[in-house]
């Protein structure tokens, strides 16, 4: 009896030890599959340009010029490590995209008089952003994906006034923090449009 006794002890330990370890090998390939990346954090991890995103495009360049002959000062300061979309949903996350400083450049256009229709004098202002891709194919993919976030109606997104333009293999990106400077920063849509083309 003794000798039955030991040996369903030692199948009981032999099945609970298999049944442990085909558990951590399962717990593993689903932290695998987890971690493999889909075709948003493709896109991400592939934001890089044949040429350093430091320099900027010759479009942005002309932007700028235009700009200032449009009587706005540009800052080219950076005041951000990490470019961010988000989507919300309840006050939380459900989708974001972070852009690491290296993979864009930016400047921040403030125009030099203020507003004459208010009594505090408020400068129309907005920021612009470049975001190196790959190639133009990622650059349209990743156009989509801007869109559909700054597109997506939720608490964070309406109250950021932004517009996105591709530009071969980068994409420029306007956005501003108050609805009062919205149409000084959509006026400039179609010209950098322009700007694009010629």
């Amino acid at each position: 009896m003794g000798l039955i006794f030991n040996i369903m002890k030692q199948i009981a330990y032999l099945l609970i030890s298999i049944f442990i370890s085909s558990s951590c090998i399962d717990s593993n390939k689903r932290e695998q599959s987890d971690s493999t990346p889909g075709r948003d954090s493709l896109l991400t991890n592939n934001i890089n340009s044949k040429q350093p995103c430091s320099q900027r495009s010759n479009v942005m360049n002309r932007f700028i010029k235009l700009l200032e002959a449009d009587n706005y000062n540009i800052d080219t300061i950076v005041i951000i490590d990490t470019l961010s979309f988000s989507k919300w949903e309840k006050l939380e996350v459900i989708d974001r995209i972070d852009i690491d400083r290296h993979k864009f450049n930016s400047f921040y256009a403030k125009r030099k008089n203020p507003l004459k229709h208010l009594r505090d004098n408020w400068y129309p202002s907005f920021r612009v952003y470049e975001i190196c891709l790959e190639d133009s194919l990622l650059a349209f993919e990743f156009e989509k994906k801007v869109n559909e976030f700054i597109s997506h109606k939720d608490i964070y997104n309406e109250k950021n006034y932004d517009y996105v333009v591709l530009n071969q293999d980068r994409l420029i990106y306007v956005t501003c923090e108050a609805k009062l400077f919205q149409e000084y920063a959509f006026n400039y849509k179609s010209k950098l449009l322009e700007l694009i083309k010629n």
